[in-house]
């Protein structure tokens, strides 16, 4: 209770969420709730940065447009889609809340890098603002279900007439993520053993030597074996010398 008096029931709600995963106990921490109240104002800072010059855009590019979209734009819908994907998949197949509250802050990371402050010349390129629209209103919803109360304040200040837990969860275009997943080779003392496909390109080594490490296929070539060491070749390869 004096949690949410003093910080309010976004912030209590985000922070036991983001804290620890559904099978550990919450350890309180002060620094971790004040964490997630500056990242609430966070949030609401980008919104309000664009919320009047976004109102009227249309969030969903036609066709033509998005294939006219400038590289940065095109990288920046990607990284949008490639964050909806992970957090839908992570609450609707785990429940792993933490995890999609992590990728909804690696998206504001991404959203304040390509564009805050607002330029003149986002504000100028119409293609730019579709996709910023697209990519707040993706952001708002997928923060919706952790922080509803300023979700539904910020989709109202981006112009959207319903309620935002009324409104469609975002969806991701496989077509858009495919264009940029990775297919990692997987060799065990050099020789090639197989593949595995579908890597995000913005995962770390270790994120994708554990998912190689996962896969049934390629466990059994490492089972029951030391590993001495392994050798990473960037975005293409993973060898392990057993």
């Amino acid at each position: 209770e004096e949690l949410i008096t003093r910080y309010g029931v976004d912030t209590a709600r985000l922070f036991s969420l983001f804290a620890a995963p559904p099978e550990k106990d919450l350890e309180w921490r002060d620094d971790g709730v004040e964490g997630a109240a500056r990242f609430l104002n966070r949030v609401w800072r980008l919104v309000a940065e664009y919320a009047e010059t976004i109102k009227t855009v249309d969030r969903n590019p036609t066709q033509d447009s998005a294939d006219a979209m400038h590289h940065t734009s095109r990288d920046l819908r990607r990284e949008v889609h490639h964050r909806i994907r992970k957090v839908t998949q992570d609450i609707e197949r785990e429940f792993q809340f933490n995890t999609a509250i992590s990728a909804i802050m690696e998206l504001v990371n991404v959203l304040y890098t390509f564009g805050f402050p607002i330029t003149d010349e986002i504000k100028n390129d119409e293609k730019t603002l579709q996709i910023m629209k697209e990519s707040l209103d993706a952001l708002v919803m997928l923060l919706s279900p952790f922080a509803p109360h300023i979700a539904e304040e910020m989709w109202d200040a981006l112009g959207n007439d319903s309620h935002v837990l009324h409104s469609s969860w975002p969806q991701y275009d496989p077509a858009l993520l495919q264009e940029a997943l990775l297919t990692i080779i997987v060799q065990v003392n050099g020789k090639t053993r197989g593949k595995v496909e579908d890597i995000p390109p913005d995962w770390t080594e270790e994120q994708i030597v554990d998912k190689v490490r996962e896969e049934p296929k390629m466990s059994s070539w490492l089972q029951g074996k030391t590993t001495h060491k392994v050798i990473y070749v960037e975005k293409r390869l993973v060898n392990f010398v057993v």
